[in-house]
Formats: C-alpha cells, sequence, structure tokens
C-alpha cells in the first residue's frame, strides 16, 4: 500500500468545512471521524547550536506520546526521528540512537530550550481509491 500525506495551511477566515467541501468537490475524500490535537515544540539552545548547524529540532506531542526530530534545513528531511518520554532537556537524556549523538555533537553541555510552541487540529482526509475492482 502507498502511502503520502500533505499538510495545508487553511487561509485566514477559511474554515475547516470550506476546506473539506472544495477539497472533497475535486477528490473523493472520507474524513476521519476523530480530529487529532497536537502540539509542536520547535527546540534549540539559547545560542541556537542547531539551526547554525543546518537543523531545525521539533518536538511533536498528542497528549499521548512525544516524537522529536532533527529536520535538515536543507533537504526539510527528518532522517532519524525518536519516541521520546519527557522533555528534552542536555543530549545525554535522550534514549540511544543517531538523534542523541548528532545532537550530543552540536549541543555539548548545553540544554533545548522551547523557542516556540504551537498547538493545533489535525484533521485526516482519506483518499477513496479510484480504481473500480473486477468482479
Amino acid at each position: 500500500m502507498n502511502h503520502s500525506s500533505l499538510e495545508f495551511v487553511v487561509p485566514s477566515g477559511m474554515t475547516l468545512q470550506d476546506v473539506k467541501t472544495r477539497l472533497m468537490e475535486r477528490i473523493p475524500l472520507v474524513p476521519d471521524p476523530n480530529p487529532q490535537n497536537l502540539t509542536r515544540t520547535w527546540l534549540d539552545s539559547f545560542d541556537w547550536r542547531v539551526y547554525q548547524a543546518g537543523g531545525l529540532i521539533v518536538m511533536e506531542s498528542n497528549g499521548q506520546r512525544k516524537r522529536l526530530a532533527w529536520f535538515d534545513l536543507s533537504s526539510g528531511v527528518s532522517p532519524h526521528p525518536q519516541e521520546i518520554e519527557e522533555f528534552p532537556g542536555f543530549a545525554w537524556d535522550l534514549p540511544a540512537g543517531d538523534l542523541k549523538a548528532s545532537l550530543a555533537k552540536v549541543l555539548e553541555m548545553r540544554t533545548l530550550l522551547p523557542l516556540v510552541r504551537v498547538r493545533n487540529t489535525v484533521t485526516v482526509l482519506r483518499q477513496l481509491s479510484t480504481m473500480k475492482r473486477r468482479s
């Protein structure tokens, strides 16, 4: 099965229902009945070490689980996101893995600090298959 996703920023003054209606007029979609509340927090050291190293650290939380990811600024790719249990501080506090190793090199003895926190609601619209099955 092939999965891909797109994220849209809703223009000011346009409701979520307006977006759904416009998309569903063009594409066969089924909305997920359970929207998800998501908090994204962007982190860096006080002296912007991660940013200067060409990265961006984002922690996503949906209230049940947290995920920490390093995004490469040039490609937008996050090669090694990692599930975490609590808000990260020092790199050495993270579970072993590629993310911890990458952050340790950049942060040295510095701690990650929250820079921006955004709370939003994510609504999934699943595209229906346009292929007809043979009986």
